[in-house]
Parts: C-alpha cells; structure tokens; sequence
C-alpha cells in the first residue's frame, strides 16, 4: 500500500507455516508457485510463467532486512529455467540458472557485472549454488503481476483454492526495493476476491489511513484487477475513499 508509516508487525512464520501446509507433494519440476531458499532465512521466490516465458520475484521478509528483486526469464526445458535478477538498489546485473537435480532444486549464478563498475556487489556471487523448495504450488487458473498506480508490483496466484497475493513495494525511492507485504484471500464463482487477510506485513508504511478492499477479477483468460475500498478513515475520522482513487483507481496488468 502507499508508503508512509505503517505498523510493525512480525508475522515472518505465518507465512511459512501456511506454505509448508499447502505444499505435500514431492516434485522435481519447477512449476508455478513459492519457493524457499533453505540456506538463506526468509528468503522465498514467486515464478509464475506464460508458455515459456517466466516471471517474478526473489525476496526476504527478515525484519531488519527485507528486500525484493524482480527477476524475468524463459524455461529451457522442464529441469532448467534462466532468469535475469536486475537488482536495481545493489549496483548489478546477475544472470541465474535454476535447476532441479535428482533430489533438490539449485539456483546458481551464471553471470554478474557489477553496475557501475567497481561496485563490488558482484563479490558475493552464487556460483556455488542456493537449494530451494516449493512451498506453494500455482495450481489454479489465475496467476498474474499486476502494477498499481504507486509502484507496487502484485504476484498473485491460486494454490489449492486459496488466493496468494505478494505485495512488492518501494521506500522512498524508485531504487529502495525494501517493503513485502502477503495476503491470503478467497476467489468466488463471480471472480471477486474477499475474505483478504494479512499473513505477512510490511516493515514500514502507513496506518494512518485505514480501509477495508476487495479486489475483482474480470475474467480467467486476460485477468484484469480492480481494487474496490469501502469505510475509508484517517486518524480515526471517516475519509471518502474516492480522495484515495490517485493510488486505487488504476491498476496494470503487466504479467
């Protein structure tokens, strides 16, 4: 949501909890969904693809370090997919490969250029390679990224009949990758999307203006989203929610 100064609140296992639950299978293809870094605490990955095309996010919800880095690629072939990680706040351009051995999945660095040169970002690479694990598979018929009219980038997804939204927001500028936010929700017959809750909050932002929302799909196909608030107030007095319509009148569809 718009950045100014939300409550802290530390629900950092809420979201691994409600993962670990939903996830029982035992695949070794890298399909659609949320993936956890077993090496690196609270760090997660969202891939969701169209045909070969794959998009999404590598993020932390550490409290004293939460980030995010938009990555996009293309699927090789069932075992292999190659993104480009553009870490627009670390100075680098990193290329990673994740693949699947015969029991884990690995992701491992193929290439980083530090951006400008001699930035040194490039020093700690992953050449070694991080395992992963799926957590969360994507197995409904809505996946999208949207883009709302602050910046924020919305992965969202269907697992298991529960809706998956991951919020990726900027501080105080366009290079501050630094607030996550995740919301668990349920799709009706009619595509509105209700009953949000918050599993994971963002580490800073804005509690001064409150509101409750829903969000409504229009189709399953070319899914556009459309944010509708109700009860809106700020410091405890009614606000009429079309003065927030800068922010939540509009959003994109870009994935």
């Amino acid at each position: 949501m718009p950045t100014s100064k939300l409550a802290r609140k530390v629900l950092l296992n809420t979201l691994a909890a409600f993962a670990f639950s939903s996830w029982t299978a035992s695949s070794l293809a890298i399909e659609d969904g949320l993936y956890k870094f077993r090496d690196a605490p609270n760090t997660y990955e969202v891939m969701l693809s169209i045909g070969d095309l794959v998009e999404g996010f590598i993020f932390s919800i550490d409290p004293d370090d939460t980030w995010w880095d938009e990555v996009r690629g293309t699927k090789i072939d069932d075992t292999t997919t190659r993104v480009s990680d553009i870490g627009r706040g670390e100075g680098r351009i990193r290329f990673l490969e994740l693949k699947q051995d015969s029991t884990n999945f690995v992701a491992s660095s193929t290439s980083c250029v530090d951006y400008p040169e001699g930035s040194g970002v490039c020093d700690e690479n992953l050449a070694a390679g991080l395992n992963f694990e799926m957590v969360m598979l994507a197995d409904g018929q809505l996946k999208a990224i949207f883009e709302t009219q602050w910046g924020a980038r919305i992965a969202m997804f269907e697992s298991d009949g529960i809706i998956v939204s991951l919020f990726f927001e900027f501080g105080n500028n366009l290079t501050e990758n630094s607030i996550v936010s995740a919301y668990t929700a349920k799709l009706d017959t009619s595509l509105l999307i209700s009953e949000i809750v918050q599993v994971v909050a963002p580490s800073n932002g804005d509690d001064e203006v409150v509101f409750n929302m829903v969000w409504q799909i229009s189709d399953l196909v070319n899914p556009q989203m459309e944010i509708v608030l109700s009860n809106c107030s700020t410091g405890g007095e009614a606000l009429d929610c079309s003065e927030l319509d800068s922010f939540f009148s509009q959003v994109v569809r870009v994935f």
